[in-house]
């Protein structure tokens, strides 16, 4: 999909809510959250992110990237929705999210 070509309506910032519904799909590595200016094209925003497992990525196929919450030029990367995001965290995930609040 060529940038602009989506609209990111139901997707929201992984770290404080707020909607980016003004970005186009695909998030470039450079997007970050009109609130927060945390930047977007992170890990801990893709589909695959989950913290359960191991490599914290459910792709096989994607290179390990250790830092989570920094851009990275992922082949696989899907954001996913604020609710999705809310789905799958861990106890340590909602303590430091709600200190930042």
């Amino acid at each position: 999909m060529a940038r602009g070509a989506g609209v990111s309506e139901d997707l929201n910032c992984y770290r404080c809510g707020e909607s980016i519904a003004m970005l186009s799909l695909p998030l470039s590595r450079r997007d970050q959250c009109p609130q927060c200016s945390v930047d977007l094209h992170v890990c801990k925003m893709c589909r695959h992110f989950d913290s359960r497992i191991t490599r914290q990525c459910s792709e096989d196929g994607a290179e390990d990237v250790s830092e989570k919450e920094r851009p990275n030029f992922c082949d696989w990367f899907v954001p996913v929705s604020y609710t999705h995001l809310r789905a799958h965290e861990t106890v340590l995930d909602l303590v430091c999210r709600l200190l930042l609040e």
